[in-house]
């Protein structure tokens, strides 16, 4: 088990899902969903330079360039018992953003569409690339922080895995094995 295999397939599996789901990006213009592993990228280049205090950083522009998106976040690995039976567990973590400058403020409907959409084959295929089972519960609701014109949403919820298992006759580890 590798929580990178794991992150990495979320990717794959959730690229597939939500190929053709189009929302507006900042300038207006349908655009698909963007995937990202753990983090938004940074942006490329410095965009904006205050050499009266010596600043030097990004604009707020280079990171909404980036919306509509979900990021596939890993969190905490968990193994439970000696029991042979028992799997590891790996928390999950998707982020889901859009960009809404509108006045209405409707950005929350299409992160809700996005999480529905998601949720839904979360709850039907429950296994991912034959390898990785989901434990329930699958929990999901929107990120009630005011981040307007950015509005975010997440879903969590764990994904089962092997685990490295001892051989059978093996002792303390300080011990050769038989």
């Amino acid at each position: 088990m590798n929580a990178i295999d794991i992150v990495d397939e979320l990717a794959v599996w959730l690229a597939g899902i939500l190929d053709g789901y189009k929302l507006l990006n900042k300038n207006g213009i349908l655009q698909e969903i963007r995937i990202f592993r753990q983090y938004i990228p940074q942006p490329q280049g410095i965009t904006f330079q205050d050499t009266e205090r010596g600043l030097k950083g990004y604009d707020e522009s280079d990171y909404e360039a980036n919306f509509p998106c979900v990021i596939v976040k890993c969190g905490e690995l968990t193994d439970k018992e000696e029991n042979r039976l028992d799997m590891a567990g790996v928390n999950i973590k998707l982020l889901f953003g859009v960009y809404d400058a509108s006045s209405e403020c409707q950005g929350w409907r299409d992160i809700c569409g996005m999480m529905d959409k998601v949720r839904y084959h979360v709850l039907m295929d429950r296994i991912l690339a034959r390898k990785y089972m989901l434990r329930m519960p699958v929990m999901s609701g929107l990120v009630e922080a005011d981040t307007w014109p950015l509005y975010f949403g997440e879903m969590k919820f764990t994904m089962e895995a092997g685990r490295p298992r001892r051989p059978h006759d093996y002792v303390y580890r300080s011990e050769v094995y038989r």
